[in-house]
Order: structure tokens, then C-alpha cells, then sequence
């Protein structure tokens, strides 16, 4: 397995391009493992991203889909995304975020246009809430686990986030509970 650690550099990968595919590997020890942004089209398979101050930033318009992988023990947040960035996972687990500073498993600042899909993902042991929303963009969570978190499970603070846990087209499947607060 590959392993890519970054001593005292900015971000261990910093993505721009389209068609990028990062297979089976762990990051680690950077500001960010993974720094999608711009434009930038990813998706990651098999990842771990352990150690970093942040697992994975997502910013601008890129567009990160994230497959069985695992963003944990980051000092801060396992995984951010800002601007209309989408940012799809689909199974794999964010957990044991926020060593260094009080932080969420996942957290995002998108505009109108971002887009949050989590679909069979574990949020767990995270020191803050495992999933923050601090987001205009629209939020699906389906068939995922969220626990154990230092704070709330879910938080949402943005303005007029779209949050959707569960309707009538389809049922949430999500389990959320055991969360401190």
C-alpha cells in the first residue's frame, strides 16, 4: 500500500484537474491530505486520510466523489467543503476528528449550488458534531450511521440548508444516536 507523508508541506495533494482517480493509499501528515479545488473532478477509493490537520478540503466547483474510504485522527475537521463544490461519500467512515482543536467530522460552508450526498457512512467519536452544516447547498444522508460524537450528531446552522434524512420517496435508514449532547 502507498503511503504518501508530508512533513511541514501546505497540502499533501492539491487537485485542479478533471479526471483525477486516487486508488489505495493512505495521506498523511499535511495541512490537508487532499486539497480539491477550481474545477477539479476526483474520486477516491480505498483512502485513508489519518493525521492531517484536515482529512479533505473541497472548495469552488470541484466535484469529489469518496468510495470505502476513512478520514480519521485529523487534528481538526475530517473532511470540509466550501463554495458549490459537491461532495459525494459513499461508504467508509469519518471518526476520531478534531484531536488538535474541537472539531467535526464532516463540516461545510456551500453556497446555493454545493451539494452533500452521504450514503452507507459511519460519523463517530468526532470531537465536536459528527456532521455540521453550516450550508445553503443541499444535504442527502441515507443508510448512515452517526454516534458517539463529542457533540450533537447533526447540526445545522446555515441559513436555509436542505436537509434531507429521510421522505417520502425514499426512507433514511440512518441511525443517530449516543451523541454527547
Amino acid at each position: 500500500r502507498t503511503v504518501i507523508e508530508g512533513t511541514e508541506i501546505p497540502d499533501c495533494l492539491m487537485i485542479t484537474a478533471s479526471d483525477v482517480v486516487i486508488l489505495t493509499m493512505a495521506i498523511k501528515d499535511c495541512n490537508s491530505g487532499v486539497f480539491a479545488r477550481g474545477t477539479a473532478v476526483v474520486t477516491i477509493s480505498n483512502v485513508t486520510l489519518n493525521e492531517n490537520a484536515f482529512g479533505l478540503r473541497v472548495d469552488d466547483t470541484a466535484q469529489v466523489q469518496i468510495e470505502n474510504s476513512t478520514a480519521k485522527n485529523n487534528g481538526v475537521d475530517g473532511v470540509v467543503a466550501f463554495g458549490n463544490s459537491t461532495l459525494e461519500i459513499v461508504g467508509g467512515s469519518v471518526s476520531d476528528n478534531g484531536t488538535s482543536f474541537p472539531a467535526n467530522g464532516i463540516n461545510t460552508f456551500q453556497d446555493f449550488e454545493g451539494v452533500l450526498r452521504l450514503e452507507g457512512v459511519t460519523l463517530e467519536r468526532n470531537s465536536k458534531a459528527g456532521l455540521r452544516l453550516g450550508t445553503q447547498g443541499a444535504v442527502t444522508v441515507f443508510d448512515s450511521v452517526i454516534t458517539d460524537n463529542g457533540e450533537d450528531g447533526v447540526v445545522v446552522s446555515g441559513p436555509s440548508s436542505l436537509v434531507n434524512l429521510g421522505d417520502g420517496i425514499k426512507a433514511g435508514n440512518n441511525t443517530i444516536t449516543d451523541n454527547l449532547l
